[in-house]
């Protein structure tokens, strides 16, 4: 897990680099998991990310509610990811197919921070 949060960090290292004004001011991903020890989700996220939350808590039932019937991409992508912690490899490419992706080969955990991130950039 140290060498993917490492990835992570070093990705949202070259974000923040690149995009200076689009990394929301109010939240990054350390924001976003210090969120878990508290209980309760930031206020304000969309729903994708409140999936992605609820992924992490074990509610892969609330989180899956979340996003099926939303049909952006970036819920797609939620949704394949949720459906690749099932393990229905078949449904999850579906999924990545309507979200525009490619079945990951990363481990789960650093699928769920590459896709927290990415979702965190497209708040502003």
């Amino acid at each position: 897990m140290r060498i993917a949060a490492k990835k992570v960090s070093s990705v949202f290292s070259t974000l923040s680099a690149a995009y200076p004004n689009q990394l929301p001011v109010a939240m990054n991903i350390a924001e976003f998991k210090s969120s878990f020890s508290r209980g309760t989700a930031p206020g304000g996220l969309p729903n994708t990310l409140q999936a992605l939350w609820k992924a992490h808590q074990g509610d892969w039932h609330g989180a899956h509610a979340l996003v099926e019937d939303d049909p952006g991409e970036d819920a797609a992508w939620v949704h394949a990811y949720l459906h690749r912690v099932e393990g229905d490899e078949w449904n999850a490419g579906y999924w990545y197919r309507r979200a525009g992706k490619k079945l990951p080969q990363q481990s789960l955990e650093a699928e769920w921070e590459a896709i927290v991130v990415e979702l965190l950039v497209h708040l502003t």
